[in-house]
């Protein structure tokens, strides 16, 4: 009913089609997208959370199956399976640090931030240590790889390198934050190999993705969480400082991390292990998002088999075309022009077979030039013809079949079909009801 209030379509329109043109979901789309989103809640919540402790069943402490777990028998055990568990976010209290509330590229341009940095590189102490990481994501195969690699210097010289793999089920992002993690740990494992007696060398994370340096400034993100605690907790033992060094940029320490980065996730590189091996709240995120895409496109594909073969004809409206929940682009139309978009399509609208269909005794059912109304007619009309040379999106001959009609119909956008109305005047004019 709500679709059905929203666009300006006869009662008769099937139901399937207001769905789709109005960009809501269907009633079993929408339960299984509140079932998914529900199950990525039980997934992302903090480890003593009530739900938490609720989603593993109990075990089986005797007789047969002693030692595993029973079958899942409530709802909240049900979708605690349905996604991969991650390591779950640590509830804690917002953290504070030196510049937490400051935008870290300071509104500098990045290649003028680049030349600042490289200059202030050259100017710093070469006993203090710089720590450079960088994430790295590609998909092959239909499979994703995601990967870190980080460099750390003490004035010029590098003093050590490392690379490594993360889950499939994780995004660059947080490569980039388990890299920096790892990163700051290996410096901090050297500080007393490069430490004099009388020396406190400084600490000097640079880092090129400015969404991390905010996470590790301030409160940690859900993804990766357990990465910006442990950064949290070195902050505050040792005297680091962070910078952004603009990636891309000829930065010798940033390069050498992207390189190490790609390296980890080529072909050739070792598998992911420990905690770096555990899915991510961003990815599981993303699997949740393709169940929600795979929903409504099962939907999709079995509503579209009963529609008609006019409405399936149209390339939109096929079943390997996806079915997305959002506003489609011809809801911006003006009210008048939006019903006879969607009337041509579903063919339910002021056209002969409809009204002989549904025996309308006092319908008009030709157009002033004789022919049957239709919705190819629209181009047809020898009367919108004689304005063929003003028509948007002109093809190079003129509509005189049906096929060639719905060809040209249906590579308009929204707003060329105001246009060509505009310009034909068809339906104020000549097609009148």
């Amino acid at each position: 009913m709500a679709a059905r209030g929203v666009l300006p379509v006869f009662r008769t329109t099937p139901i399937a089609t207001l769905y789709r043109d109005a960009g809501l979901p269907s009633a079993m789309v929408a339960l299984e997208e509140a079932k998914i989103r529900f199950a990525t809640r039980l997934q992302v919540v903090d480890e003593k959370h009530p739900l938490a402790s609720r989603i593993a069943p109990p075990m089986i402490t005797r007789g047969r199956g002693a030692g595993t777990r029973q079958r899942s028998k409530s709802k909240v055990q049900r979708l605690g399976a349905l996604l991969p568990a991650v390591n779950r976010p640590t509830l804690a209290i917002p953290h504070y640090s030196e510049g937490c509330g400051t935008d870290p590229t300071e509104g500098v341009d990045k290649k003028s931030a680049a030349q600042a940095f490289k200059k202030w590189w050259r100017s710093q102490p070469s006993t203090d240590l710089y720590v450079f990481s960088d994430g790295s994501e590609r998909s092959l195969d239909n499979s994703r790889q995601v990967g870190y690699g980080f460099i750390v210097y003490q004035g010029n010289k590098q003093l050590a390198s490392f690379s490594a793999a993360l889950s499939p089920m994780s995004h660059v992002f947080d490569a980039e934050a388990v890299g920096a993690c790892r990163a700051l740990e290996c410096a901090v494992k050297l500080l007393p190999c490069v430490t004099e007696d009388s020396s406190n060398p400084q600490i000097w994370l640079c880092l090129d993705n400015t969404s991390v340096i905010w996470g590790i400034r301030g409160s940690a993100a859900a993804s990766s969480n357990w990465a910006y605690n442990r950064c949290h907790e070195l902050l505050r033992q040792h005297n680091v400082g962070l910078k952004w060094a603009p990636g891309h940029m000829g930065i010798e320490g940033n390069e050498e991390a992207d390189r190490l980065a790609k390296r980890a996730v080529s072909s050739t590189a070792a598998p992911a292990y420990g905690l770096e091996a555990t899915p991510t709240v961003s990815g599981v995120r993303t699997v949740a998002k393709q169940l929600s895409q795979e929903a409504r496109q099962k939907w999709w594909s079995g509503a579209c088999g009963k529609l008609s073969d006019w409405y399936r004809g149209w390339s939109f409206s096929r079943p390997t075309v996806e079915y997305q929940v959002k506003a489609p682009p011809e809801l911006t139309m003006p009210r008048h022009a939006l019903h006879r978009w969607l009337a041509l399509r579903s063919s339910h609208g002021d056209f002969s077979w409809y009204h002989r269909r549904f025996q309308h005794a006092d319908a008009r059912l030709t157009c002033v030039c004789g022919h049957n109304k239709s919705p190819e007619h629209l181009v047809l009309c020898r009367h919108s013809q004689r304005h063929f040379l003003h028509w948007p999106k002109r093809p190079a001959a003129r509509p005189h079949n049906r096929a060639t009609a719905v060809a040209y119909l249906g590579s308009l956008t929204p707003t060329d079909f105001v246009e060509l109305l505009d310009r034909t005047q068809f339906y104020t004019r000549y097609c009148t009801r």
